[in-house]
């Protein structure tokens, strides 16, 4: 099967991201149709802007940035 156009430096950019704490955590939804990304941001904003560089930016990939309270697991200085 061939890889997407883009795919290795998409992966990079996203690895890139885990690797400096943009994005915590990310995987696909339960039906596998979207992809969910656990983000520690203070704006909606950050996040876009992290990915601003993504090659599959045109894609449509973000369809939404929602906030969320963690209570679980959630790390407290």
């Amino acid at each position: 099967m061939e890889a997407p156009s883009g795919w290795h430096e998409h992966a990079r950019l996203m690895d890139s991201l885990v690797t400096g704490g943009v994005v915590v955590i990310g995987g696909p939804d339960g039906d596998g149709q979207r992809e969910v990304l656990v983000c520690p941001a203070e704006s909606p904003d950050d996040l876009l802007d992290a990915l601003a560089s993504d090659p599959w930016r045109g894609r449509r990939l973000v369809d939404g940035v929602e906030g969320i309270t963690i209570r679980l697991g959630a790390r407290r200085s």
